[in-house]
């Protein structure tokens, strides 16, 4: 697989090559993604090939979730309500790189980002645009909400169990 640098987002990065295949998500790296992290809303971070064109994005927010709506293996004697999770509210590989690898990459980015900061949570949380995304989301062990069949979580400890953190 081609090496790849997850970096923030910056205004110089060109975003007008990009394109996923998917209209909504490419329009939102272009136009919209600038004023999210400007207004302090979302980062976005971005997977730069060895030529430093996007590769891949995806976006980090905090989010929270009413205990009712977890999946029950991760409710076991939660304390508070609602959990604190992280929203990794859009992914998106370059088609160009697509089907090898990136985006599990990107989520495993998302997640060790997530992990370094002082901030507690218990699982990164995703909205699957559609049934496609929902099936590569729950390949890599997330489980739908509750009443939200495609807004998934994975609990943290899963994924630091998977970058072979203590």
């Amino acid at each position: 697989m081609t090496q790849f640098r997850f970096v923030a987002l910056t205004p110089s990065m060109g975003r007008t090559p990009f394109t996923c295949g998917k209209p909504a998500l490419d329009t939102y790296l272009k136009q919209h993604v600038s004023q999210d992290v400007k207004r302090d809303l979302a980062k976005c971070f971005v997977a730069l090939a060895p030529d430093d064109s996007i590769a891949g994005f995806y976006t980090l927010s905090a989010a929270s979730v009413p205990l009712d709506d977890l999946p029950a293996a991760l409710v076991n004697k939660l304390p508070r309500d609602p959990v604190p999770v992280a929203l990794m509210g859009r992914l998106a590989v370059h088609t160009a790189h697509a089907g090898h690898g990136l985006g599990v990459s990107l989520i495993f980015d998302a997640a060790a980002r997530v992990m370094a900061s002082d901030i507690g949570m218990l699982a990164l949380m995703v909205d699957a645009t559609d049934d496609d995304a929902k099936r590569f989301y729950e390949h890599l062990g997330f489980v739908p909400l509750t009443d939200k069949p495609h807004t998934l979580v994975i609990a943290l400890s899963v994924l630091r169990k998977a970058l072979g953190k203590p």
